[in-house]
């Protein structure tokens, strides 16, 4: 059993993240939850649904490490053989993780990189640590004896820098063996059947919030097969764009917006968050085509889009 204890806090853009993101994990058999402080909570935590709330307040030295291992430390009672900690941005095809760990053991692990800068924000200051090679953030793995292991030993953790190095430093001092997954990780939105980890960041997270929800209509596609189904009577295809500039948002339109035989996409939707931007500073449109029949859908709208897929 894996553990996803997913890094987040309260914005409008990780709460974007966070709902993709349950979109998926909900069809997985993993226990997850999403974990940030709060400052009007009564008690220490709270688990409502997937979220656990910490009380406190967020910062980020030394608020994300603190709360990283409050978590830690909170789900110990939990039975899994893995605990994986990501970031809100990061897409885990955990299809594919669980088939690597059946025959590959990770006592910890993820993608790992070497210290080339300074990060003044995240504590380090100096070059103390320059070409000090540690597990980046987006993806860390451990098994539980190590999340115990780092539980025991919270008050020896450097809260004076930021969490992922911290916590390596520290297993590295315990003489803790790495597992480098950084083969298996892109950073950019292109779906791969092969590729178990996806990290989203980029100088817009609007564009983020777009590519995650692209790749997470091909993982939900694929395991439920809802556009194959959807195809075997009907030819169904989305375009979006303006002009001559058209891209397919096919599998995007049925993972988040088909339901019992009916494409419904609320008007409040903004297309763009959801497609993102082909044709930038042109006025684009959705193109359906359903069974030979074309559907046009503007981006300024005052109703809902009501699609009725024939099933019969």
């Amino acid at each position: 059993m894996i553990l996803n204890l997913i890094l987040y806090n309260h914005t409008s853009i990780y709460s974007q993240m966070r709902d993709i993101l349950r979109r998926y994990l909900s069809t997985k058999n993993i226990k997850y939850y999403f974990y940030c402080y709060r400052d009007d909570i009564d008690s220490d935590y709270i688990f409502d649904d997937d979220m656990l709330y910490i009380r406190g307040k967020e910062t980020f030295v030394p608020g994300i490490l603190q709360k990283t291992i409050k978590a830690i430390e909170i789900c110990q009672k939990f039975e899994f053989e893995y605990l994986v900690r990501s970031n809100i941005s990061t897409i885990i095809n955990f299809d594919l993780l669980t088939d690597y760990l059946e025959s590959n053991y990770v006592e910890y692990g993820g993608g790992i990189t070497t210290l080339k800068w300074l990060d003044f924000n995240g504590g380090i200051t100096h070059n103390k640590y320059k070409n000090t090679r540690f597990v980046a953030g987006s993806f860390i793995i451990m098994s539980k004896d190590i999340s115990n292991l780092l539980v025991n030993n919270k008050n020896n953790l450097d809260y004076t820098i930021i969490d992922d190095f911290s916590i390596s430093l520290f297993l590295t001092s315990k003489k803790i063996d790495m597992t480098d997954l950084e083969s298996y990780k892109v950073d950019n939105a292109t779906y791969n059947n092969k590729i178990i980890i996806y990290r989203n960041k980029t100088k817009d997270r609007y564009t983020d919030i777009s590519n995650m929800k692209n790749i997470i209509s091909h993982l939900i596609n694929n395991q439920n097969l809802s556009l194959e189904k959807l195809s075997q009577k009907n030819t169904f295809n989305v375009k979006y764009g303006a002009s001559n500039t058209y891209i397919d948002v096919t599998n995007i339109v049925v993972t988040f917006f088909f339901k019992d035989n009916k494409i419904i996409i609320p008007f409040y939707i903004n297309f763009s968050d959801y497609f993102g931007d082909p044709v930038p500073t042109s006025f684009k449109k959705l193109i359906f085509t359903v069974n030979e029949k074309i559907i046009s859908a503007e981006e300024c709208r005052y109703r809902n889009i009501e699609i009725i897929i024939d099933q019969n």
